[in-house]
């Protein structure tokens, strides 16, 4: 038998739109109390941090060099001590989020997701 789609609930709208069925998407692991759970890079074990942890604060004006798309995402590798880990760069468009406390409110009480 194959996996059917759930057509009773509604998508969750965000400023932006809402999820494509048949894509990919990155998504985090927000709890109730707004941590983000993920792998330890050093211990390799999972645990739960402040979701303010992944920030960049103050935020920093990105280097050109890093080409980062102005639309979608980017993954880049981190430096070497990490075990091949990436991190995926998205530029927050403002034509659906003229300021970041809009983005950062709505994935906290949405959850942060990206197509890939």
């Amino acid at each position: 038998m194959q996996p059917q789609a759930n057509t009773t609930t509604t998508p969750k709208v965000r400023r932006c739109g809402t999820r494509t069925p048949g894509h990919a998407y990155s998504v985090t692991n927000i709890t109730i109390t707004n941590t983000v759970v993920h792998t330890d890079p050093v211990t390799k074990k999972e645990r739960e941090d402040p979701l303010d942890m992944f920030l960049l604060c103050p935020s920093i004006e990105v280097d050109p060099e890093m080409n980062l798309s102005d639309q979608g995402v980017t993954t880049l590798l981190r430096p070497p001590g990490y075990d091949l880990q990436y991190d995926i760069w998205d530029v927050i468009g403002s034509s659906f989020y003229p300021y970041f406390p809009i983005f950062y409110e709505e994935g906290k009480q949405m959850g942060f997701s990206r197509k890939i």
